[in-house]
């Protein structure tokens, strides 16, 4: 049966691809390094804001050793503090960047270690940022906005979860809410902040910021895969297996993990049978939305549930992957009951999607499967 045919069909697919090994990207590691500083640096302002966070690398997660495979791995980015998902590494890099912008024009940026938290929340609060999300990304932008004193508005699609919205608007976020998908959530938060030159529009199908944010974690990685004894080799290669919704984190964390193991690491890409975007687009030559072929509704992989990829990352997507998955809601449904039974973890649906990719490529050795969603079950 014809690719088109099968996704149309929401038959669950491995679709492995040659990848482009000229990878015309115009970031370097040395742009993700520079994330992970900025991390530093503000550190002990989060510190100050956020009484979860301890210590200056708050941004880091476990590299926890699977009992679903000899040689398998979690990285538990579910885990991590104050906005339980892989999308507080982007979102918060993207909120620090937009203070440290501000300071700029009041000048103030060279006073930055003698501005307190307070002195920071007074000069935001004359500014807004603004984020459209299905539940991940609006939380953390969300929660790191009130944080240093901007006013927020996330626009959450119908997909995003209740305790979400009820967390945001307990820090004083404005959350407004569409009974309609992510990509038109998209369309009104930018409307949204066009409205109001004091606004900021955080722009998930675009940002560089967000990108870099969600690199700045090979460092880490790294260093994990090297002192749990992986050595991974051309022969034996790492494989990392990663949740994909619009894009955004998966194509920041493949780009990093391309550039620092080149050819002795294998990356794919794990998607809901109703939202295989990224796939779609693939197979269909430009970034397109799954709603052209009647794709596009409920799924339980919430935080996946985008119709259109990244334009920021669907043009490199080709030098980044190995190959692309596509499983429908039973399946993910068994994969977290899995997780949470044996690894004893609680995942978000749409992370225990990467469990079945591992499995259908029989196990192979050293594998990560990259648990991007929150461990909040509400």
């Amino acid at each position: 049966m014809d690719i088109l045919d099968k996704l149309k069909n929401r038959e669950e697919i491995y679709y492995p691809i040659e990848r482009n090994r000229n990878m015309d990207v115009r970031f370097t590691l040395y742009d993700a390094f520079l994330a992970k500083k900025r991390f530093e640096r503000f550190a002990p302002l989060f510190m100050e804001a956020f009484e979860e966070i301890d210590g200056p690398c708050y941004y880091k997660s476990d590299l926890y050793k699977s009992k679903l495979g000899a040689e398998l791995y979690l990285k538990l980015d579910s885990e991590l503090k104050v906005a339980h998902s892989v999308k507080a590494r982007g979102g918060f890099n993207e909120v620090m960047v937009k203070v440290e912008d501000v300071l700029k024009e009041n000048n103030t940026l060279d006073k930055f270690d003698e501005l307190s938290l307070d002195d920071i929340r007074k000069i935001m609060a004359a500014y807004t940022i603004e984020v459209s999300s299905t539940g991940n990304l609006g939380l953390s932008i969300g929660l790191c906005a009130k944080a240093f004193g901007f006013k927020a508005k996330v626009h959450m699609s119908r997909d995003a979860k209740d305790w979400k919205k009820k967390l945001l608007r307990e820090v004083g976020a404005e959350v407004i809410e569409y009974d309609s998908d992510y990509t038109y959530a998209v369309k009104m938060g930018r409307l949204s902040a066009e409205q109001n030159h004091m606004s900021y529009f955080v722009d998930d199908e675009m940002s560089e910021k967000l990108f870099l944010g969600y690199a700045a974690s090979i460092f880490e990685v790294a260093e994990q895969v090297a002192s749990s004894g992986l050595i991974p080799s051309d022969d034996e290669p790492l494989h990392v297996f990663l949740p994909c919704g619009v894009g955004g984190a998966p194509g920041g964390i493949a780009f990093a993990l391309r550039s620092f193991f080149k050819d002795s690491v294998r990356i794919y890409f794990v998607e809901p049978t109703e939202y295989p975007c990224m796939l779609y687009s693939f197979v269909h030559g430009e970034a397109a939305s799954v709603n052209d072929i009647g794709l596009g509704g409920k799924t339980i992989a919430d935080g996946l549930a985008c119709s259109a990829p990244s334009k920021l990352v669907f043009p490199i997507v080709d030098s980044l992957i190995d190959g692309f998955f596509s499983f429908n809601d039973e399946s993910i449904l068994r994969a977290k009951k899995d997780i949470e039974e044996i690894d004893e973890k609680v995942v978000e649906a749409s992370s225990a999607a990467a469990l079945l990719a591992y499995e259908k490529i029989n196990r192979p050795k050293n594998s990560i499967l990259w648990i991007t969603g929150s461990n909040v079950d509400k």
